[in-house]
């Protein structure tokens, strides 16, 4: 390399100048950026956080390392856990009142096991909400095409 800039120092002095500074120039343009694109420069990998900032990576296994586990099925939910608890409500306060269950016991007796069954009824959903979500709506699409199967059924019946 102390060698190509010697010659260039020497031709810079001679009336060549502007012609070889610029074959010179095109050159290590050239080469630099084969050299740039191999070595000094590589694919960059970014990702927005939950939080609004912005996280950079040298590799894709990088970045997919640091994605957060995916939630499983049964894990803890407030927003279930919020519609346990107006679900587990209306059930012990149907059971009590409507049905009379525990008129019989003391009202300390009755009103902590009331508590007790929405805390637990309002915990259950918590973790199982999304379980259920989703047993909910593969209920619904059962019911769908059980119903469009028996209009089929129906059809068939009353014009064959």
């Amino acid at each position: 390399m102390d060698e190509n800039r010697s010659r260039l120092l020497f031709l810079r002095r001679s009336a060549l100048y502007g012609a070889v500074d610029f074959v010179w120039s095109w050159v290590t343009c050239v080469t630099t950026s084969y050299r740039w694109i191999d070595t000094a420069m590589a694919t960059r990998y970014s990702k927005r956080r939950s939080d609004g900032t912005v996280a950079y990576y040298d590799s894709e296994e990088a970045m997919r390392a640091d994605e957060p586990a995916p939630r499983g099925l049964f894990d803890f939910s407030i927003f279930y856990a919020v519609v346990g608890l107006f679900l587990s409500v209306v059930v012990v306060l149907s059971l009590v009142y409507g049905l009379d269950l525990g008129a019989g016991w003391p009202k300390p007796v009755r009103f902590s096991a009331m508590v007790i069954a929405v805390a637990a009824g309002s915990y259950v959903i918590g973790r199982t909400g999304l379980f259920l979500f989703g047993m909910f709506w593969l209920l619904v699409a059962a019911l769908f095409v059980l119903g469009i199967l028996g209009s089929i059924g129906a059809a068939l019946w009353h014009f064959a």
